[in-house]
């Protein structure tokens, strides 16, 4: 099957977007939109500003320009607005399911609450549910630069929530940043029913993903590209059937591959690794999932069988219940 094909094959599959962090769907339009809405100061005048501004260098460009974009939520409907958009375009990609992920702690530190946050996505997540039969489920992120005392504090007041969040995740966790600094918070994450997933620094060693699944307990692991360095920790991760969000475009933005040829996606399937192809924050690093797959298929020898691999193994990692994972895996095989 040639390149063009295994596209075309790709969109046609059934397809589930399991590593997305919703604040980094904000297109520059709706940016611009919205801070005019809210009457809020930015530096950019117009949406090729903003365009610009996406364009970073490095990872201290783009955390600069991230952290900016934020400060223009600040309304339920801007998190309704920010979620809608971002299951409308997917939709149209055939993905059918989405694991939304929010940072509450960015934004409880500039006066929004939780409130304003949850319901704000949640009715989007609903009305996904009614208008296009998507499943979805929400993931509340901590930062590993904040304290554990700190995530305590955010996860109490998530407590009447809790029912319609499916996990939690910890992220941007390096060597600098242990998991294991965060233990007890994973045990009480645990203890309410939660599911749970560490997301990784691009550059980190595999010691930190060692440290998450011994200390934490993790479920799923992000950004995990580095446990390639490490022959045992790769045989233990095809061993227990870890799933392994990679974002191959935010990989190559961020810089931690020189080029999408060099992406170590195909070395991964290769060892039996259960890896699955996901976003990030696709408005920044230039694409949804549908973009990704283009993307690895243009530069890597893949096959029409890893293709199917990936989408199967989207739905199998995903936080869905069981009867609803096997109905989505059929469904990717009758394609």
């Amino acid at each position: 099957m040639n390149k063009s094909d295994l596209v075309a094959y790709a969109v046609a599959l059934p397809k589930a977007d399991l590593h997305l962090h919703i604040e980094g769907t904000l297109e520059p339009a709706m940016m611009l939109s919205l801070a005019r809405r809210n009457k809020t100061d930015t530096p950019y005048a117009t949406v090729d500003d903003i365009d610009n501004a996406y364009q970073f260098s490095d990872r201290q460009q783009f955390v600069e320009i991230y952290q900016q974009s934020q400060q223009v939520l600040r309304t339920e409907e801007d998190f309704f607005d920010l979620t809608m958009a971002y299951l409308n375009r997917v939709c149209a990609h055939n993905v059918r399911h989405a694991e939304i992920t929010f940072s509450p702690q960015d934004h409880i530190t500039r006066g929004v609450t939780l409130n304003t946050i949850v319901g704000g996505i949640l009715t989007a997540l609903s009305l996904a549910k009614m208008q296009f039969g998507m499943t979805t489920a929400l993931i509340m992120n901590f930062s590993s630069h904040f304290s554990e005392d700190t995530a305590f504090e955010t996860l109490h007041l998530a407590e009447p929530w809790l029912e319609q969040i499916t996990g939690v995740s910890l992220s941007e966790v390096d060597d600098d940043h242990a998991p294991s600094k965060f233990k007890k918070l994973f045990i009480a994450v645990h203890e309410r029913g939660l599911k749970s997933a560490a997301l990784f620094g691009g550059n980190t060693t595999p010691a930190p993903i060692r440290d998450a699944m011994d200390h934490l307990k993790v479920e799923r692991i992000g950004h995990s590209n580095h446990a390639l360095q490490d022959d045992a920790l790769v045989e233990r991760l095809s061993r227990e059937k870890m799933i392994m969000t990679v974002c191959p475009l935010s990989d190559m933005r961020l810089q931690v591959v020189d080029t999408m040829n060099s992406y170590p996606l195909k070395d991964m399937l290769n060892h039996g690794l259960h890896v699955t192809v996901n976003t990030d924050a696709p408005a920044f690093f230039g694409g949804y999932v549908l973009d990704n797959f283009k993307a690895i298929i243009d530069a890597l020898d893949l096959t029409q069988q890893d293709i199917k691999t990936l989408a199967k193994n989207s739905f199998a990692g995903s936080f869905l219940p069981e009867g609803q994972k096997r109905a989505q895996i059929s469904a990717v095989d009758l394609v």
